[in-house]
């Protein structure tokens, strides 16, 4: 099975160099498609620097990060995508997970270990875990075939992946399956999806459950978070 990295970038010129180093030291002869939202920092001279390292990038006006995905993910043409953040790196382990990908209808899945605490995240996601909380985008192996049915929600500008793999979970023709590797070094400390919050996602948060889990999942989470959002915003916070 074949696999593409896939990165959207903006104003990542402190960041690239170090993730184009790890994609060379652990991924190479992997194809590597950027989309970048036109910067302004540097970052399409790095682009342009690195194009011997790069199968194919682009530089202009996007959506936000999750338009930049749709955009990579037509020009791929492997069975697999995988993205990654200009601030995340790849692990050794990476490879010995590509080496796992066997089956172009199952997501793929392993840990990421995070900046913040330099512990791993988050395990094997059984039952209904993941109507609680995500699988890291960084984590994930998707096969490609799976766009032609599921396309990220432009609207949700944070958790669009979260949205995604709910589907997925509900979808019969995906199937999950965890990797007991470490893939990735995931920013965690200052990265948007990781501190700020989902208007838009978390007010739809609960009919999302209720679409695709049980009822006991929305009845579990899906309540206390439908009061959690509408307190945030009788606050002004939301």
């Amino acid at each position: 099975m074949t696999v593409s990295i896939l990165m959207a970038t903006r104003d990542a010129a402190r960041d690239l160099p170090g993730a184009l180093d790890a994609i060379t030291a652990h991924a190479p002869g992997i194809p590597l498609l950027i989309w970048d939202g036109a910067s302004t920092d540097g970052t399409v001279d790095l682009l342009r620097a690195n194009d011997h390292r790069i199968t194919r990038w682009q530089s202009a006006p996007d959506l936000g990060i999750y338009d930049a995905f749709h955009k990579l993910i037509d020009q791929a043409q492997t069975d697999f995508v995988y993205f990654l953040g200009a601030d995340d790196r790849l692990r050794p382990e990476w490879t010995r997970a590509v080496e796992q990908l066997q089956d172009p209808g199952t997501l793929y899945y392993g840990d990421v270990q995070l900046l913040s605490s330099g512990q791993p995240y988050a395990g094997p996601f059984p039952g209904e875990r993941l109507a609680q909380t995500n699988i890291c985008q960084q984590a994930i192996f998707y096969p490609r075939s799976l766009f032609q049915r599921h396309r990220f929600h432009l609207e949700y500008r944070l958790q669009a992946d979260w949205h995604l793999n709910m589907r997925c979970w509900a979808d019969p023709d995906i199937a999950f399956q965890y990797l007991p590797l470490t893939v990735c070094d995931f920013n965690d400390l200052d990265g948007s999806s990781s501190t700020q919050y989902d208007t838009a996602f978390n007010r739809d948060y609960p009919r999302h459950l209720r679409a695709c889990f049980s009822s006991r999942a929305f009845l579990r989470h899906g309540l206390p978070a439908l009061l959690a959002h509408h307190t945030r915003a009788l606050r002004g916070k939301a």
